[in-house]
């Protein structure tokens, strides 16, 4: 099993997060769907716990409920607004959007050993512009450069990352469609600067952060197996 010993993680930075939800394999109540909790609302259970301000949690395993067009399953944080309504923003309505972590991945599922921990998603689309994973140990960032296109390009960032190791990761666009995503971690650090193609312009696109297996269950998938993972800072900002 890929996981490490939690408690020997050091949690030294406050999280703070605003006109966010949170969504868990558990069931939600009014369908056979994954639940969503609203910000302020959010639970404290296996799957999410906030560490006395500290630091998030978030646990998935990989046999759980998941959204409609997936059978993977996912503990992440989505952008909404401050009535809590999705929130989906055109990159040309900011001169700059970020989404910037610090973090630790302790477990991933057993046989695909990969779980994506940010990113760029897109309304209305299964096919979002950018996801960046921690995959066997490498930093990899999955990049749609066009709208709809259907299978996004792979591009290693960092090699030999261990589990229980602390790096963080920088998602910058700008107004121009500029994406540059940064990855530090104790053996090394990599900038990599992409762009969007126009025909992502008028496409709705929101932030998300968390673990998101990249594993599909199977009948012999238990309940142990799964993603998990410490953020010890966490960020989304759009500035003008």
């Amino acid at each position: 099993m890929f996981i490490a010993d939690i408690d020997n993680i050091e949690l030294d930075e406050v999280v703070t997060l605003e006109r966010v939800n949170l969504t868990t394999p558990e069931k939600d109540e009014n369908s056979d769907n994954c639940k969503t909790y609203r910000f302020g609302e959010f639970p404290c259970n296996d799957f999410y716990q906030d560490k006395n301000s500290n630091g998030l949690e978030f646990w998935a395993p990989t046999k759980g409920f998941s959204s409609k067009s997936t059978s993977r399953t996912r503990t992440e944080i989505r952008e909404v607004t401050d009535r809590h309504a999705a929130y989906n923003w055109r990159y040309p309505d900011h001169a700059h959007h970020f989404l910037q972590a610090a973090l630790t991945v302790i477990q991933v599922p057993r046989i695909s050993q990969e779980t994506v921990v940010g990113q760029i998603h897109v309304h209305g689309s299964t096919r979002p512009p950018l996801k960046l994973s921690w995959d066997k140990e490498r930093i990899v960032v999955g990049f749609r450069q066009k709208f709809d296109q259907a299978n996004p390009v792979d591009t290693v960032l960092l090699t030999g990352v261990p589990l229980m190791s602390r790096w963080n990761y920088s998602i910058h666009v700008t107004k121009a469609g500029s994406v540059t995503i940064e990855v530090n971690s104790t053996v090394g650090s990599k900038t990599i600067t992409l762009a969007l193609d126009p025909n992502w312009k008028e496409q709705g696109l929101y932030f998300k952060a968390g673990v998101y297996n990249q594993e599909d269950p199977t009948d012999s998938t238990t309940m142990d197996e799964g993603s998990r993972a410490v953020f010890h800072k966490l960020s989304i900002r759009h500035q003008t």
